[in-house]
């Protein structure tokens, strides 16, 4: 994006975000957690656990021992910890965290039977919310209703397709009673569609046929209890903000740049980027020449960068680069963060104490 011509408005730009924030009452913006998480904990468990929001979280556990599907749900505390008790005889002990637009969930899980606890680490495979990458939207959490033609009344079903085609199917047969199975999804070649097989921990084949849009997944599948034709719906399909940006100068002491977005029916992933060096590829004559962005909720400081390479593993600088987005100048400022509902501020200074022209700038990017 090209630098537009802005005077700072720096107190403005506070008392904004603070009033914005007054009417966001029903999520507390923080870096968000959202999602699917996936893990073999050994050979007979499999562990999908979904995180709802940063207080909440369902565990399915896909044992082919017992040959049972188990559900727990249990809340998460501040520090990202969590655990669940009795879930088909397991108990399963956790602790999200988040670095870029990725997450992980690392644990144990325990069972009466097991000599020691075995540890496990599950990857964020899908976001709740439309597909990332700007392809498929294949991919996701659907949950609706299953109903066999030869019985009364309709069942749970939930259909999790990761950005890697894995299914996973829970189908809640009675109330508190699941089955389901482990399989892979084919699209068709316009992705609207498909076919998909699964595995139940019975040992029992499933398969079936479907269509998709960005908000609904339905169609047919036949496992050992029968044909059902099923409805689902995609989870959190939200809409996109393309890009904010505001230039200004930025001196020492207040007179810094400052930079306010808010975000509602989150999560969204957000890249934050700051041109100093970078504004030269613009005409800029005296751009800054060494800034520093720190990105807040209310007072509280999330993160921050000074040089955007510079970031927690090589994996965050390649998620950058795959946004097709990065800072044209290594001296400039990336923050890739997955965000809450709420209100943010950005907060751009001279890291040596320099001063000069910058481009704050937030955008809402496609990656998973």
């Amino acid at each position: 994006m090209y630098p537009i011509n802005m005077k700072l408005w720096n107190r403005t730009a506070f008392a904004l975000v603070a009033f914005l924030a007054a009417g966001l009452g029903h999520a507390c913006a923080q870096v968000s957690l959202r999602g699917i998480y996936t893990a073999q904990v050994n050979g007979t468990l499999t562990a999908v656990i979904a995180a709802h929001d940063n207080n909440t979280l369902d565990a399915f556990l896909f044992d082919t021992g017992q040959q049972e599907v188990g559900k727990g749900s249990t809340t998460i505390d501040s520090s990202g910890d969590f655990s669940l008790a009795n879930v088909i005889g397991y108990s399963v002990t956790g602790t999200l965290s988040a670095t870029g637009s990725s997450a992980t969930i690392a644990g144990s899980v325990n069972f009466a039977g097991w000599a020691a606890p075995v540890a496990y680490s599950a990857p964020r495979t899908v976001w709740f919310g439309a597909n990332n990458s700007g392809g498929s939207i294949i991919n996701g959490r659907f949950t609706g209703k299953a109903t066999n033609a030869s019985a009364a009344g309709s069942t749970n079903l939930t259909l999790i397709v990761d950005a890697n085609d894995n299914l996973y199917a829970i189908h809640e047969v009675s109330a508190g009673v699941f089955t389901g199975g482990i399989g892979t999804v084919t699209p068709n070649a316009g992705e609207t569609g498909g076919t998909f097989v699964f595995t139940s921990v019975k040992g029992d084949t499933g398969s079936g046929t479907f269509t998709t849009n960005a908000y609904t997944m339905s169609g047919t599948f036949t496992d050992s209890a029968g044909t059902f034709d099923f409805v689902a719906f995609r989870d959190a399909a939200a809409n996109r903000l393309g890009n904010l940006s505001t230039r200004g100068f930025v001196g020492t002491g207040q007179n810094i740049l400052i930079g306010g977005f808010v975000i509602q029916g989150g999560p969204k992933l957000v890249l934050i980027r700051v041109l100093g060096p970078g504004l030269a590829n613009y005409g800029i004559t005296a751009p800054l020449m060494d800034p520093s962005v720190a990105l807040y909720h209310g007072s509280t400081e999330l993160t921050s960068n000074t040089g955007w390479q510079n970031q927690s593993s090589p994996s965050v600088v390649a998620e950058i680069q795959a946004t097709h987005l990065s800072p044209p100048s290594t001296g400039d400022d990336a923050i890739l963060i997955q965000l809450e509902a709420g209100a943010y501020t950005t907060v751009v200074t001279g890291a040596s104490g320099d001063t000069g022209t910058a481009l704050v700038e937030a955008y809402e990017v496609l990656l998973d």
